[in-house]
């Protein structure tokens, strides 16, 4: 009886010491939104799964970092409605237990293009509809959630007035592509070298990785100016099954006095050229000095040792 009794207590006790698994009521809440108030057969609109967080919990980007994990939008659309995938906004990078998290600080909007069929009666009603999973992380501990949300539209072949302005204010948060800038990265077996036309402290520049477990956070990343920009040397994790053949992501500097364009974020998607291919242009600094003058340094003192030991 005894020994049963201790059983019981301590499954309590240890049962009472896990985290908490599914989401606490109010911590997250969803909401599905359109930009317009009507649907043009044939015209592509913008919707938002919004997703607010309460104070001091965030929700993660696509690529989460070291815990929690992206939302998931399930669509379930009227026949002949088609949706893109999620545009996701410029994360922020949040501290976790020591390791790189990415993601939304209270929230975000999860922006995606919906596009309806040509023929569609006018006056008709549309039900949108999607099952989203998210979770929502603070300090070392996340938990999830899930919600069906539903939205009715009529059809109307009048052009529609944009209506949610903050969807505006969710579309200029998505960061810009890398239109006519320059963005170059090469690679060698120990790390990826980034370059961008940053003209800011290269201190400030974020980069956030859109796959996952390609860095070695633990390492770090290093950034110094370089030939007019910004150079990152960021380390790779060894222990990851392969790295792509691309590098994609986003480069952000998150600082009050940053440039309108870089504090928004640069979505980034540039070829991983091998270290055999570089050119001048890739003499990437060893302790700050190009490996190029490093070797011209070292074959001129080999030269003057070699002359003192001819006179000598």
């Amino acid at each position: 009886m005894i020994n049963r009794a201790c059983y019981v207590i301590g499954f309590l006790l240890c049962f009472g010491c896990l985290p908490v698994a599914a989401q606490t009521p109010g911590a997250v809440s969803a909401e599905l939104l359109s930009e317009s108030p009507t649907i043009k057969p044939g015209e592509p609109f913008w919707v938002s799964v919004r997703l607010q967080a309460s104070e001091g919990l965030y929700v993660p980007w696509k690529n989460p970092g070291q815990q929690g994990h992206p939302p998931n939008v399930y669509w379930k659309l009227p026949e002949g409605f088609r949706a893109g995938s999620i545009e996701w906004p410029s994360p922020e990078k949040i501290e976790c237990g020591g390791g790189a998290c990415f993601g939304y600080p209270e929230g975000a909007d999860l922006l995606t293009l919906v596009i309806p069929p040509k023929l569609l009666a006018d006056g008709a009603l549309a039900d949108l509809a999607a099952s989203v999973e998210w979770s929502a992380c603070r300090g070392s501990q996340c938990s999830s959630g899930f919600k069906e949300l539903s939205l009715r539209l009529p059809v109307s072949r009048r052009s529609p007035a944009l209506s949610d302005l903050a969807l505006n204010e969710a579309k200029r948060a998505l960061p810009q592509p890398q239109v006519d800038m320059d963005v170059r990265a090469v690679q060698d077996e120990e790390r990826v070298y980034l370059y961008s036309a940053f003209k800011g402290d290269p201190e400030n520049l974020h980069f956030f990785p859109w796959d996952e477990g390609l860095v070695d956070w633990g390492t770090g990343i290093r950034a110094q100016k370089w030939r007019g920009g910004a150079l990152l040397s960021i380390p790779k994790n060894k222990a990851a099954p392969f790295f792509p053949s691309r590098l994609r992501g986003v480069l952000k500097d998150p600082t009050p006095q940053a440039d309108r364009v870089w504090k928004r974020g640069v979505w980034i998607d540039v070829r991983l050229e091998p270290k055999a291919g570089w050119s001048a242009f890739w003499d990437v600094p060893i302790s700050g000095i190009p490996w190029i003058a490093t070797a011209l340094l070292c074959g001129c003192l080999a030269v003057l040792v070699f002359r003192r030991i001819m006179r000598g």
